[in-house]
C-alpha cells in the first residue's frame, strides 16, 4: 500500500484514541515507525509490547495495520484486526478496524466478505466524506463481483483521494 494510504491509516488511529499526551511512549514510538514505513521494527515493537501486557485493541490494531503491509504477515492480517474488534468497545476504532478488515478482504479477492464489512460499516454515524469513500469502495467490490475480477494487489481504489481530501474519523 502506499505510504499516503498509511498515513490515512493512522489519521483514523490517531483520531479514535486518547490524546498523544495520553498515549503510552511506547505507542507513540510504534506510530512513528509505521509513518516512516519500518513496518518488520514497529511489529517487533507491537510483539514486545503484547508480550508484556495484556494486548489491547490500539495494540492489535496497530499489529494489523503492521501485517498487513508485510508480505509474509499479511494473510494474519485479518485475523489480528478481528482479535482487535473483539475486544473493542470504542465505535471510532471499531470503523477503523472493520474498515481495515474490509481493505484485507478486497485485497484478498473476497469482495464479497468485502461487501458484507462495508455494509456494516455504513450503519455506523460517520462523515459524510468517509461515507462516500465506502460506498465507492463497496461498489468497486460490486463490480468486481460481477465481472469475476480480480484486485490488484497493493492498489485500492480511492485511498489517495481520501487522504487528500483530509478524511478523518472524528467526534
Amino acid at each position: 500500500m502506499q505510504k499516503s494510504g498509511i498515513l490515512l491509516l493512522l489519521a483514523l488511529f490517531c483520531s479514535v484514541t486518547a490524546t498523544t499526551a495520553q498515549l503510552p511512549n511506547r505507542i507513540l514510538i510504534i506510530e512513528n515507525l509505521i509513518r516512516q514505513g519500518d513496518f518488520n521494527r514497529a511489529l517487533q515493537a507491537v510483539e514486545e509490547e503484547i508480550a508484556v501486557s495484556d494486548p489491547t485493541p490500539d495494540l492489535l490494531f496497530l499489529k494489523g495495520i503492521c501485517c498487513s503491509q508485510i508480505e509474509q504477515f499479511r494473510p494474519q492480517a485479518n485475523d489480528v484486526f478481528y482479535q482487535a474488534l473483539s475486544i473493542c468497545r470504542e465505535w471510532r476504532l471499531k470503523v477503523s478496524i472493520l474498515y481495515n478488515i474490509a481493505r484485507m478482504h478486497r485485497l484478498s479477492n473476497e469482495h464479497a466478505n468485502a461487501v458484507r464489512i462495508y455494509n456494516h460499516l455504513l450503519e455506523y454515524t460517520i462523515p459524510e466524506k468517509f461515507r462516500e469513500h465506502l460506498e465507492e469502495e463497496k461498489a468497486a467490490c460490486y463490480r468486481l463481483l460481477k465481472h469475476g475480477c480480480k484486485t490488484d494487489h497493493g492498489k485500492i481504489t480511492g485511498v489517495d483521494k481520501t487522504v487528500q481530501a483530509g478524511l478523518r474519523i472524528s467526534a
